[in-house]
């Protein structure tokens, strides 16, 4: 069978092949006006890489069928059998993604030079009042 003047059959016959194949679930093979194949859109479980479902599905064509298909022509998509669970919607009026940061930022108490912990566990000091809390840059003086 030549990849140039494949047949409605031919194409038939194809898809069914691929699905043979360990890890893929489904199949659909899209034809060009001259009968040649344009694509190939393959749908896997997950249980290969997809490079190496895509290099089944090449080999698989050129041994049963000895049709050569380029690398590139096909798709693969990796589907999950389980869909995953919803997440919580964020608080009405915030920002997706940015719930209690607001929160987290404010300091335990309001008197500065307190110390504590930030949100991350991480702990915090405030500078003493004047210092700003930076350190002279390298090569000036601490005047």
């Amino acid at each position: 069978m030549n990849n140039q003047d494949l047949t409605p059959g031919d194409v038939s016959r194809a898809e069914a092949l691929v699905t043979r194949i360990r890890g893929v679930s489904a199949c659909r093979i899209a034809l060009d006006r001259s009968g040649a194949i344009a694509e190939i859109h393959v749908i896997a479980d997950g249980s290969k890489p997809p490079k190496l479902v895509a290099r089944d599905v090449e080999s698989c064509l050129k041994a049963e069928l000895g049709v050569a298909v380029d690398y590139r022509k096909i798709g693969v998509v990796v589907v999950d059998d389980e869909p995953e669970p919803a997440r919580p919607a964020a608080p009405t009026g915030a920002a997706p993604g940015v719930a209690g940061v607001a929160d987290a930022a404010e300091p335990e108490s309001g008197s500065p030079g307190e110390t504590g912990a930030d949100a991350t566990g991480r702990s915090r000091a405030s500078a003493p009042e004047g210092a700003g809390g930076r350190e002279p840059a390298p090569g000036t003086s601490s005047r």
